[in-house]
């Protein structure tokens, strides 16, 4: 792992624990191992450290999930894939998780992340597209589609990390309580 990916992790960690203004930049450098100066070096600002942390998780995780959609013949069938391959990252990457779910709406945001995030997305938002193309999705804004999906997402998760296991049959379970809320 190199200092760029050191310096995120790190981040990343301290954001959940302290937040984002309980964070000293010389505490980050610190827990990574590098000098304050070596973190500056790839991140002009702690701000700038933020929205590229974020960008570094939603990239692995739209990649994983990119991969679990392209299997599938049928849209419901893709659909259930990434659902069973975000409740495991989820489970799997806790940290990066949290960190998502706190950032999404915090003050730190830049338009250019949001557009990059969007940019991102492409192959989920392509199969959301698909599902209401083919009529699966009930008739509502994809804005409202994307929020409770991202409810239930919530909720499983942490219902999984009270439960301190990834019960296999609770993830279909939750699938298909999803489906039922979303499609026709």
């Amino acid at each position: 792992m190199g200092k760029r990916e050191q310096i995120i992790n790190a981040a990343i960690r301290l954001f959940v624990e302290q937040g984002f203004d309980n964070t000293p930049t010389s505490q980050i450098s610190k827990e990574a191992g590098v000098a304050t100066g070596t973190l500056f070096n790839y991140f002009s600002t702690k701000e700038e450290l933020i929205n590229e942390a974020y960008l570094y998780v939603k990239t692995n995780l739209f990649e994983m999930l990119s991969e679990s959609c392209r299997s599938y013949i049928s849209t419901k069938e893709a659909f259930e894939g990434v659902w069973f391959s975000l409740i495991e990252w989820g489970y799997n990457n806790r940290m990066e998780s949290e960190f998502s779910r706190v950032f999404v709406n915090s003050v730190y945001i830049t338009k250019l992340t949001k557009k990059r995030y969007e940019e991102l997305g492409g192959p989920i938002r392509d199969l959301m597209a698909r599902g209401f193309d083919e009529g699966l999705f009930k008739d509502v804004p994809v804005e409202l589609l994307q929020n409770v999906i991202g409810g239930v997402y919530q909720g499983v998760m942490n219902y999984m990390y009270e439960l301190d296991e990834l019960d296999e049959k609770l993830v279909a379970s939750s699938f298909d309580m999803l489906w039922d809320a979303i499609s026709k």
